[in-house]
């Protein structure tokens, strides 16, 4: 069992249950609707792909990059990995304050990298929570704000078909293994938290099937 997720009718109240720093609380005495602004820096396209592991995210982005050469991707997980001269799975399992230094590392490299290839549309292979095996920790605001997005997508999937996908073989990634009602509550709390930051950045949220690649295309063509 994960600590402190909440099932069936009570996972919108564990949401706000366990965001630590008080996230909904002060959202708004902090980081004020409209108050946040792209950069001159950061002319380019970087729209974040959230979504939890076996979603089918990966696979999705990949197959968009192929049908257009002007995009280029960035895994979350692996710019960690490569900084860090660690195994993805070893990085997934660190302690929250661990994992949450972590989160600024990749925004860092990503913010680099964005600097370097001004005129490239990036995608970012994320997520807003990380299964950690001890507890789901929600990556915060300032992360993601830092990255300066200029749109968000959440790709869901069936709980069932999410559950398969982790259970069958992946070119060797390991992947969490949950029950079924686990892995609802985790893609509940994803959805919640992508949608505060869309609230607080002024984006548009496109939550999208992982089959659904017409749905996808027509999110990375909006402009904010």
């Amino acid at each position: 069992m994960l600590s402190g997720i909440s099932r069936g009718p009570a996972v919108r109240r564990s949401v706000l249950a366990n965001l630590g720093l008080d996230f909904f609380a002060h959202l708004h005495k902090v980081i004020p609707l409209g108050a946040l602004h792209r950069s001159e820096a950061m002319s380019n396209v970087l729209a974040c792909v959230f979504g939890i592991s076996g979603v089918g995210k990966t696979s999705l982005i990949q197959t968009f990059i192929q049908r257009n050469a002007e995009w280029r991707t960035l895994s979350a997980s692996a710019l960690l990995s490569t900084l860090t001269r660690s195994a993805p799975e070893q990085l997934r399992t660190l302690g929250r304050h661990a994992i949450l230094a972590n989160q600024k590392l990749i925004a860092t490299e990503v913010n680099r990298l964005r600097q370097q290839r001004p005129s490239t549309n990036w995608l970012l292979d994320a997520h807003s929570v990380i299964d950690n095996d001890q507890q789901l920790i929600q990556v915060p605001l300032e992360i993601i704000s830092s990255l300066e997005p200029t749109s968000l997508v959440l790709v869901q999937d069936l709980p069932e078909q999410i559950l398969h996908r982790r259970a069958s073989a992946d070119n060797g990634r390991v992947r969490p293994r949950r029950k079924l009602e686990d892995i609802r509550s985790e893609q509940a709390l994803a959805e919640t938290v992508c949608r505060s930051y869309a609230q607080a950045l002024g984006l548009e949220l496109a939550i999208i099937t992982s089959a659904d690649h017409s749905a996808f295309e027509r999110a990375l063509r909006v402009r904010p």
